[in-house]
């Protein structure tokens, strides 16, 4: 239904509704008459309660989420949560749920992972999962690329948008990278003359190659250090794609979550 999966189950008290829109993990449970549900899931629980800032380990009332999460920024997580507080109840592991007909409830179940939690609306439950400094970029290159697949129809194009942006972004620093690469290259045959002069004393041939160095004004780290600065943001980028769920192909990839099928 409309790219969703649906499932209703007819009984005696009333009908008991499941939801899973397309690329979600949440499972949406809804029926016409009071439910209750048990839940227990690994991991350490947290629950929080309507009008408090913070999660605590266990509490009873009206519940604006619970979860359970077996690291904090890592592994697997159980989260409870809907659009308005829901009664119940966390002691221990074992949490009980009260619904009243009509009322949604939104599970999920799945990584412990801060771009699932953008995808599944989930970072704006407070104390749920706070990003680092990492985590703030990668909320970045999320919003730029959903940005661009606004304006495009196509992640495959709001892909390669959001690789074209981080490049030039980066090329101050690719720049500099090819610059100092190339200074050294052109040194390559006085630094062979050096090594073969000095071959049999390693310590002169550093000083040489030093000297030789501060004369052409040549820092041999120079290159080095762009990269360093580089490979965090390309980390970064390629995580947030890796833990997109697209749903979409391109050209003669099927699916865009899936390895090239013809390499």
């Amino acid at each position: 239904e409309d790219g969703r999966l649906l499932a209703r189950f007819q009984g005696q008290e009333g009908t008991l509704t499941y939801r899973i829109e397309k690329g979600r993990y949440t499972v949406q449970i809804s029926a016409d008459f009071p439910l209750t549900l048990r839940l227990s899931a690994q991991g350490s629980p947290k629950v929080l309660l309507q009008g408090q800032t913070e999660p605590t380990p266990s509490g009873e009332g009206q519940l604006v989420y619970l979860a359970w999460q077996t690291k904090p920024k890592a592994g697997y997580a159980l989260v409870a949560f809907a659009q308005r507080p829901f009664s119940g109840k966390l002691v221990g592991k074992e949490a009980t749920l009260t619904l009243t007909p009509g009322e949604t409830l939104k599970v999920y179940g799945g990584q412990n992972e801060l771009v699932r939690f953008h995808v599944e609306g989930l970072l704006s439950l407070p104390g749920l999962f706070s990003p680092n400094i990492w985590g703030q970029l990668s909320l970045g290159l999320l919003w730029l690329m959903e940005v661009a697949f606004r304006y495009t129809g196509s992640w495959g194009l709001a892909i390669l948008f959001l690789t074209l942006v981080v490049r030039l972004l980066l090329w101050p620093l690719m720049h500099q990278q090819f610059k100092s690469m190339a200074e050294i290259q052109r040194l390559q045959p006085l630094i062979q003359k050096i090594n073969e002069k000095y071959k049999d004393d390693p310590n002169k041939r550093a000083e040489a190659t030093m000297k030789l160095y501060q004369e052409h004004k040549v820092n041999p780290a120079a290159g080095c250090l762009p990269l360093f600065i580089q490979m965090p943001i390309l980390f970064i980028l390629w995580k947030v794609i890796a833990n997109y769920e697209f749903g979409q192909g391109l050209l003669w990839i099927p699916d865009l979550a899936l390895p090239d099928p013809f390499y």
